[in-house]
């Protein structure tokens, strides 16, 4: 076997030996998802000066049984905490599960949880705190949100990690919602404040692009320009 250091997104192969490089930390997170782990990787640049020492990472990146015990004797012995979260059940990962439980027997808190919106009570029954919170993390990171990951992790440091964060209950993210690059609660009058720019495209009926985008877009105009352009397929297709 080769001992091979891993990048974000990279593969290795069955016989060989992956190596995070990670140092000790007493939270660690699992993450299956990538999208999950991105998010909590962006959230984690906001925690306060004081937060427990913390470690984000793939366990698909460490699949074989000499991945895991590394892994395992490197990090995840010295954590105080461990939250996984798996997507496709035990089976997935079941030596790295049974290692955590392991852990968990030798006082290690043991949170997990599924990584989709199905439930898993094989998976989740292996877990170490009582199932309302372990509810409450696993919809946290179900509804995502930049807001619901920080107050995913200040729940668990007040939690488990002897801090007192304020934090809030998850809080269920709209299905569509308006994108403002400076403004997470954005309104309509917030892009009319800065004008209207995608106007020019109804007026010159160049919307070709937005047809090739993949879903739905708002396109907004003003009310003399919807008139005369009453007819734009553009319009018929996403009405203001």
């Amino acid at each position: 076997m080769h001992l091979l250091r891993t990048q974000p997104g990279g593969f290795v192969a069955d016989d060989n030996i992956a190596d995070l490089g990670q140092t000790p930390a007493e939270l660690v997170i699992l993450c299956s998802g990538d999208s999950s782990l991105a998010l909590l990787a962006e959230a984690a640049q906001q925690l306060p000066e004081d937060y427990p020492s913390l470690r984000l990472a793939n366990p698909m990146q460490v699949q074989n049984h000499a991945s895991v015990d590394l892994y395992v004797d490197e990090v995840l012995r010295h954590a105080k905490v461990i939250l996984l979260s798996l997507h496709g059940g035990i089976g997935y990962w079941r030596y790295g599960i049974e290692r955590l439980v392991e852990l968990a027997e030798r006082g290690v808190t043991l949170i997990l949880v599924p990584g989709d919106d199905r439930p898993d009570p094989e998976l989740s029954g292996l877990s170490t705190v009582a199932a309302e919170h372990r509810e409450r993390l696993w919809h946290f990171l179900r509804q995502g949100g930049l807001g619901n990951a920080l107050d995913f992790y200040h729940c668990l440091a007040s939690a488990h990690l002897g801090r007192d964060y304020a934090w809030a209950e998850p809080q269920a993210l709209p299905r569509t919602a308006i994108y403002h690059p400076h403004n997470a609660n954005a309104r309509l009058n917030d892009w009319q404040a800065d004008g209207s720019p995608i106007g020019l495209w109804l007026r010159c009926c160049s919307t070709a692009p937005i047809y090739r985008l993949p879903i739905p877009v708002l396109l907004m105009c003003s009310a003399s320009a919807y008139r005369r352009r009453a007819s734009t397929p553009c319009l018929s297709r996403w009405p203001v």
